[in-house]
C-alpha cells in the first residue's frame, strides 16, 4: 500500500467497470486473444470462461525457463490473484456452519479449525467451498482421534522379541 494521493485524479481519470455486452463478445474469441483482452483490460469482470483460460495458461507458463514465460505466468497470477470469489467460484453460496471445538478424549487443550491462519468455531457465515474444507477437517480429526483411542490400533511392539528384520521393516513403515 502506498501513500494516499496529494491530488485527487480527475473525474473523467477514474476506471469504471467494462460493460457486459463486451464481455459476451470476448468469451467467443479464441484463447490466445481472449487473454491479451483481459490482461488489456484490468478492470473487466471474469466470465467462467475467462477465469479457466485464464488459470490454464497460467498453468501451463508455470515451469517455463524463459524470462518472457515468467513475465507472462506473473501477470496471469497477478490479474487471478485481483478476482473475486464469485469470479472464481460462481454459483458459490454462503451458508451458516456450526464448527466444533476439536479436543483430545485423554487430555486438556482445545484445536480450532485453521484455514489460512484463520481460526473458526461455532456458528460461522462462510462460503459453500470453505464449508467443504471445515467439514473435511473436522472429519480427519474425528477419525485420527478414533484410531487413537481404539484398542486394536496399528501399533507394534518392537521390544517383544522380534527378528531384527521384522523391527527394521516395521521401523521403515511407520
Amino acid at each position: 500500500m502506498g501513500r494516499p494521493r496529494k491530488y485527487p485524479l480527475p473525474a473523467d481519470a477514474e476506471p469504471e467497470p467494462e460493460e457486459e455486452a463486451e464481455e459476451l463478445d470476448l468469451d467467443s474469441l479464441p484463447d490466445e486473444q481472449l487473454v491479451e483482452e483481459v490482461l488489456a483490460r484490468p478492470f473487466i469482470k471474469l466470465t467462467p470462461r475467462m477465469w479457466q483460460v485464464l488459470n490454464d495458461m497460467a498453468r501451463d507458463l508455470a515451469l517455463a525457463d524463459d524470462d518472457e514465460a515468467k513475465r507472462r505466468h506473473r501477470q496471469l497470477r497477478s490479474r487471478l490473484g485481483r478476482a473475486t470469489h464469485q469470479e472464481s467460484h460462481p454459483g458459490c453460496q454462503r451458508v451458516q456452519i456450526n464448527v466444533p471445538a476439536l479436543r483430545r478424549h485423554d487430555g486438556p487443550g482445545v484445536w480450532y479449525v485453521t484455514i489460512n491462519e484463520r481460526k473458526y468455531f461455532g456458528l460461522v457465515e462462510v462460503d459453500e467451498c470453505t464449508a467443504r474444507t471445515i467439514a473435511e477437517e473436522v472429519h480427519k480429526f474425528n477419525q485420527v482421534e478414533a484410531n487413537r483411542k481404539s484398542e486394536t490400533q496399528h501399533a507394534i511392539d518392537l521390544d517383544t522379541g522380534a527378528m531384527l528384520a521384522d523391527r527394521i521393516q516395521a521401523i521403515k513403515q511407520a
